[in-house]
């Protein structure tokens, strides 16, 4: 990946630091996890949740590369650091669209914010530049599956373009053409 760590500043003045996600930060990922209302939780997992298993860590913290980039973002001037969200991108196995002889070239998304910081704009820097990232990489399209409550990242992709399809239950399905 080839992400320079950069710094940016929230709609409420904090300053953060944007990075690459590494092996190196699983602490960092327990402790925001730690951070997170059970809502937030719920939100980003569908289902309840207390912690992350050894397994996800491990997922979470992959080597970045084409199909798989995780940023994450870090409240500067904190020790020890003070995570505060992350967003990521897997992309998906390529299936032509039905009556179409091109495939949109798609990966799946998640952000996270923990709950202080969230309507802060954080969201929408992560997605930015989660984006671009993809973009270089050749994805073409995100797709997020969504709670139909979680308002805010709904609220984001639509802002961006995203288009809604319900599910069953309560997910959506949003996706989003990367131009």
């Amino acid at each position: 990946m080839t992400l320079t760590p950069f710094s940016a500043t929230l709609n409420n003045g904090t300053r953060v630091t944007i990075r690459e996600v590494t092996q190196a930060d699983r602490p960092l990922l327990e402790v925001g996890f730690a951070h997170l209302s059970d809502r937030a939780k719920y939100f980003r997992f569908l289902s309840t949740r207390n912690d992350l298993t050894p397994a996800e860590l491990d997922r979470f913290t992959a080597s970045n590369g084409p199909d798989h980039i995780a940023i994450g973002a870090l409240v500067e001037g904190t020790t020890p650091p003070e995570p505060i969200g992350i967003a990521r991108y897997i992309r998906l196995p390529l299936m032509p669209q039905s009556g179409d002889s091109r495939a949109d070239i798609t990966a799946e998304i998640a952000i996270t914010i923990v709950d202080r910081y969230q309507h802060q704009g954080l969201g929408r820097l992560l997605l930015d530049e989660l984006s671009i990232l993809a973009t270089r990489n050749g994805i073409t399209a995100f797709s997020a599956l969504v709670h139909s409550e979680n308002r805010a990242m709904l609220g984001l992709l639509a802002q961006r373009g995203g288009k809604l399809s319900r599910l069953s239950g309560s997910e959506v399905e949003v996706r989003l053409a990367l131009t």
